[in-house]
């Protein structure tokens, strides 16, 4: 199964659009890695590996004044 999330403010997530906000355990787990690699995450209902099969950045919020994390859009 492939998921692509796009990390943004806390006003911002919608979790049916794919949007997570940045201090959700999936955000926290995904920032800072890179391409390849995977990360394991505590959810409610246990444990979630996944792996980044790509990260993006939407050129579009590039110039907001939004921080680096919340630009930045991995596919899981």
């Amino acid at each position: 199964l492939i998921v692509e999330y796009t990390l943004v403010s806390e006003n911002e997530a919608n979790l049916k659009e794919g949007k997570l906000a940045i201090g959700t355990p999936i955000a926290q787990a995904l920032l800072g890695k890179k391409k390849g690699e995977e990360v394991d995450v505590k959810v409610p209902s246990g444990m979630l590996r996944l792996e980044i099969l790509d990260i993006s950045i939407d050129e579009n919020r590039r110039h907001t004044g939004e921080s680096r994390s919340e630009r930045d859009r991995k596919s899981v």
